[in-house]
Formats: structure tokens, C-alpha cells, sequence
């Protein structure tokens, strides 16, 4: 299956929005694992790369971001205005701004960075910074790398139904071989 294919496209659109709407509601780390699902599907999809810059702590990740941005979208606005935020920031800090990868490896190289950066869990800082656009609160909640409520309420349910489906199947078999009866 291909990054054309409708019901991908349907699949990234509806991550793109859950990773909106958590963006939206202060949850950044739950908005960034639904855009890199998003990224992992359609690596080329712009409106995910632009959140997903927007919901980065470090300027130096959401330049990577706006420069993949750029990359696939030379004239978007956004990403230009975002990355001249990301390069005040970093020599607000005093590190240099990177130049803007030349070549093609050096750009999947960074994309396979933000990937493992991204799965791996974070404490994030009472410091972050906003989003790049504003539109995002802040989150000032303390991570410590384990699952949110919603994580585990998800995964529960998620853990309990496969069980109901297998104990169907086994119910299914046994009747089938003649092992168990029906009750009426």
C-alpha cells in the first residue's frame, strides 16, 4: 500500500487531527506520536510536519521540522516565519542555526533522528517553549516517560476486547468440534 492509496490518506488525515486536537488541548507529547504516525505513513505530508514543528520543545527539532517543511513546500509562510522563531531561539541560546541540509541523505538523516527522538520517552521541561504559532498552550505537566491516562484506558480496552474476540474463537472451535453443546 502506497502513500496514495484513499484509505492511508484517510488514515493521516484523521492522525493529523487527533495530533491537532491534542495539540490544541496542551497534550504535546500525545500530538507529537500521533503526527510521526501521521510521518511514518506519508513521510511527505507537509500539514503534519508543520504541527509536529509546532509541538517541539527544542527550536533546534522544530527547525528540522520547518526546514522538511520547506523542502517539500519551497513557498509555505508558515514554515519561513516558524523557522526564522527556531533560529532567534537557538541564538537566543547562543547555539548557531545549522545550515539548511543540501543534500538528500543529510535530510533523511535528521528525519531518522526526530523519528528515534520521538519514540523514545521524555521528561520535558516546566520551561518549554510555546508553539510556534500560538495557537497551542503550553503544557506544564511533568513527563516521566510512562503512559497517560488515556494511553492506558485505550490500550486496556483495546487489551480486553482482543480477549472477549479469543475466548469467542475458542467457544467457536469447541462447539464446532463437538467438544461443548449449546445451552438451548
Amino acid at each position: 500500500m502506497s502513500a496514495e492509496d484513499p484509505i492511508i490518506q484517510e488514515r493521516v488525515r484523521s492522525l493529523i487531527s487527533q495530533g491537532q486536537a491534542a495539540a490544541q488541548a496542551g497534550q504535546r507529547e500525545l500530538a507529537r506520536r500521533y503526527l510521526q504516525s501521521a510521518l511514518d505513513l506519508d513521510p511527505d505530508n507537509v500539514d503534519a510536519w508543520l504541527w509536529l514543528a509546532g509541538v517541539q520543545d527544542d527550536p533546534l527539532e522544530a527547525k528540522q521540522c520547518l526546514e522538511r517543511v520547506l523542502e517539500l513546500d519551497p513557498d509555505n509562510q508558515q514554515a519561513k516565519q516558524g523557522l526564522r522563531w527556531a533560529e532567534a531561539q537557538l541564538a537566543a541560546r547562543g547555539e548557531a542555526p545549522e545550515s539548511k541540509p543540501e543534500e538528500p541523505q543529510r535530510a533523511r538523516a535528521i528525519h531518522q533522528e526526530l523519528r528515534a527522538h520521538l519514540r523514545a520517552p521524555t521528561v520535558e521541561d516546566e520551561d518549554a517553549p510555546a508553539a510556534l504559532t500560538g495557537e497551542i498552550p503550553s503544557e506544564n505537566a511533568e513527563r516521566s516517560g510512562l503512559l497517560s491516562g488515556e494511553d492506558v484506558l485505550y490500550r486496556s480496552l483495546t487489551l480486553a476486547l482482543t480477549g472477549l474476540l479469543l475466548l469467542g474463537i475458542v467457544l467457536l472451535v469447541l462447539l464446532v468440534v463437538g467438544a461443548i453443546r449449546p445451552l438451548a
